[in-house]
């Protein structure tokens, strides 16, 4: 009887350590994954940068020929246009990158790195939260279902944040493209992708 408990036990040791290897080993390799998709992203931006840095300058010393001997005023008119082109490039490229990465994966991290802030809000500005989060409702949306286990966890970040217990309701948006809106009576919260693009069609249409 005796050595059937301590038998019992130590499977019971050996399963625990073999699921605390997979989960090390689960972490270690998405941080690798990570830094690949950081490494890509990075290398691309700058060959991006790179290979309009030259067209940029190509197409400006040969534009400086052509309008040399006209009126400085309408040279600056085009060099101008020629800047702003290139910030709607730079941000159309940045979009389109920012949608390839847009899924249930990257929004688990976003919601994971949002709990993680909420947690570690700033002590000074809690009470003014928890002053304008006047209802009992907490409404958050997101692109994908939020497993169980996250909920509760962003839940409990958000009832310390206002110094009390809410209700939630959870539901799904596709719009966001992965992420997150959290409305707490007049205060809104935003960690989405949707969000993230928008600052790119400002740019386009502020340059327009």
């Amino acid at each position: 009887m005796i050595q059937d408990k301590l038998d019992n036990a130590e499977k019971l040791n050996l399963e625990s350590s073999e699921l605390q290897k997979k989960y090390e080993n689960r972490l270690a390799e998405w941080q690798q994954e990570k830094d690949k998709m950081k490494k890509k992203y990075e290398q691309t931006m700058e060959q991006w940068k790179l290979e309009e840095k030259a067209n940029f300058e190509a197409k400006l010393k040969e534009e400086q020929k052509i309008y040399l001997s006209r009126d400085m005023n309408k040279f600056a008119e085009i060099s101008e246009k020629n800047a702003k082109e290139s910030f709607v490039l730079a941000g159309k490229f940045s979009a389109k990158l920012l949608m390839s990465f847009a899924d249930a994966h990257l929004e688990k991290k976003i919601i994971e790195k949002m709990i993680e802030d909420l947690n570690s809000f700033p002590a000074e500005k809690l009470q003014l939260i928890a002053d304008l989060a006047e209802q009992n409702q907490v409404i958050v949306q997101s692109a994908y279902p939020i497993n169980k286990h996250q909920q509760q966890d962003l839940l409990q970040a958000i009832n310390k944040l206002v110094h009390r217990k809410l209700s939630a309701d959870f539901s799904e948006n596709p719009d966001l493209f992965a992420g997150l809106s959290i409305q707490l009576g007049s205060i809104i919260l935003q960690a989405n992708l949707r969000d993230e693009l928008k600052f790119f069609t400002e740019i386009k249409n502020g340059l327009a």
